[in-house]
């Protein structure tokens, strides 16, 4: 039997907010017993364009109530009568899945907010690639110690030309 058409309530799982690219404007809000990243993945067939993203990631201990709820509340978003498919904002649709759990007297087992995890991986990657510029800015400064050095020695003005086209390549990164 598909996940997805039991009719056991008591059922634990999590409740997820899925988008896609590909469905502009449009959250999928279902149950799954397993990981939502499972179901995503499922999802992804070849009748779709692109692949799911996980928006936010609910665990209850009554998660096919909880969904039945939320669809019923959200009746008057839904895309089609027969698909879990709902025209509303993330916020609306997170607000409303614990609204109705609330209501039911569930409570969240635990929360994944698949947004916030991809601000801080976004902001981690940044950070990252900021300090390996700023490590071949110090890399690049140090190696042209040298030229400058031949420059002074040598008075040989390629060198500086060298030098220069380097300070205007780096010129974006250096800290001053």
């Amino acid at each position: 039997m598909n996940e997805n058409t039991q009719t056991n309530t008591d059922t634990q799982g999590s409740v997820y907010i899925l988008s896609n690219p590909a469905f502009s404007g449009l959250l999928k809000i279902g149950f799954t017993t397993k990981q939502a990243t499972e179901r995503a993945k499922a999802l992804y067939s070849t009748g779709v364009p692109d692949k799911f993203t996980i928006e936010y990631e609910g665990d209850f201990a009554h998660a096919h109530h909880v969904e039945k709820q939320v669809h019923q509340a959200l009746n008057h978003c839904r895309y089609k009568p027969n698909r879990e498919f709902f025209r509303c904002d993330l916020t609306t649709a997170i607000n409303t899945i614990h609204a109705e759990a609330k209501k039911i007297g569930v409570s969240v087992v635990n929360t994944i907010n698949h947004e916030y995890e991809r601000s801080i991986l976004t902001q981690t990657h940044q950070q990252k690639a900021k300090e390996k510029k700023m490590e071949l800015i110090e890399v690049l400064l140090f190696a042209t110690t040298l030229p400058v050095a031949l420059w002074f020695v040598l008075n040989k003005p390629v060198i500086l030309d060298t030098f220069n086209r380097l300070i205007l390549a780096v010129s974006d990164y250096l800290p001053w």
